[in-house]
């Protein structure tokens, strides 16, 4: 595996002065002749283009991200570095672009940083499982009903940290095991040690049959689910703040093909094919264990329905008072009289 380089970069180095794309086959093209180098080369972080060299490298050691990867560079995806909110990439269906975020101030402060530099390696293994399922045609989920979209954001967190532990544990058995250490630590850690566990009971398990004795798991983690619903509820309400930005949400509900697609594996296994049932219950958006969630929830659907309340005509103004007597009549009601 590359090593980093030791030598101290200057401060010409510190900032990064443009965002530019890097065309994901390309980068593994540079993979490939890296690999016919002696393992001792030394590796340094001069340029984005470095950086994510660098961690492409690192994601081929696993069969999966090798796959995932490879399958992307055929839709022609390209990739870039930029600000990100929360950390957290971005996927551009229309534009095929990945954009994941920086971390740190410049390339060569990522590669002296090993927690960011780690960090950065989990959210690219993310967005190539991310992007390979909008090629599968996953959707966002827009269109969809509240309670569904809080289901639906759940299950695709789920997922991305599901195949970020599958690609991790193949790093540590093909010897790169900082990314497994990593979420170790992290908010997936108890995920990171059931996990280990399932393998010292099962040791030859397939990918299918961990993912699905470890998503149940995922979805009964208190901290895990809070974290979803609360970047959940803020991206509505910011929604609704927006001026003219019409409602956000539709009346679509998750169906059966929705869940296949979204866990469908390069082996063509579907992992939430058996608890298809349970997930389309109309009670799982509900069970939220932070109380401050379950709040929130309860004022984003009562602003949804002041603003259907919007579109209802009156031509009796002490109707409309009657119906809603707790709205301002003058901004939510629109009277005909």
């Amino acid at each position: 595996m590359l090593m980093l380089a030791a030598e101290d970069f200057g401060d010409d180095d510190f900032f990064y002065e443009s965002t530019e794309e890097y065309a994901l086959a390309d980068l593994l093209q540079e993979v490939r002749e890296l690999a016919n180098e002696p393992e001792d080369l030394p590796f340094s972080f001069a340029s984005d283009e470095d950086v994510l060299v660098w961690a492409l490298a690192t994601i081929c050691e696993s069969p999966l991200g090798r796959t995932l990867a490879c399958d992307a560079r055929f839709e022609d995806w390209s990739i870039e570095l930029d600000e990100c909110e929360d950390g957290r990439h971005i996927a551009d269906m229309q534009m095929r672009v990945l954009i994941l975020p920086r971390f740190m101030p410049s390339a060569a402060a990522l590669g002296r940083s090993q927690f960011f530099r780690t960090q950065f390696l989990a959210e690219f293994c993310r967005g190539l499982r991310g992007i390979w399922n909008l090629s599968l045609g996953v959707r966002d989920g827009r269109d969809l009903t509240i309670n569904d979209q809080i289901v639906w954001s759940r299950l695709q967190q789920a997922d991305h940290d599901l195949l970020l532990l599958s690609m991790a544990w193949e790093m540590r058995e093909a010897d790169c095991p900082e990314l497994w250490r990593f979420l170790i630590g992290s908010d997936l850690g108890e995920m990171a040690m059931a996990w280990t566990a399932l393998l010292e009971r099962q040791p030859t398990p397939t990918l299918p049959q961990l993912l699905i004795r470890l998503f149940p798991r995922w979805m009964e983690c208190d901290a895990l689910l809070n974290a979803v619903d609360h970047r959940t509820l803020e991206r509505l309400d910011q929604f609704i703040q927006s001026p003219g930005s019409g409602r956000p949400c539709g009346s679509r509900r998750l169906d059966g093909s929705d869940l296949l697609r979204l866990s469908a594996l390069p082996d063509e296994a579907m992992y939430l094919k058996p608890f298809i049932p349970m997930l389309l219950g109309d009670d799982l958006a509900a069970q939220m264990p932070d109380p401050i969630n379950e709040a929130h929830l309860a004022h984003l659907l009562r602003d949804i329905s002041q603003m259907r309340s919007v579109h209802a005509g009156f031509r009796d103004t002490d109707l409309a008072r009657k119906i809603f007597p707790d709205l301002p009549l003058e901004t939510s009601i629109d009277t005909l009289a």
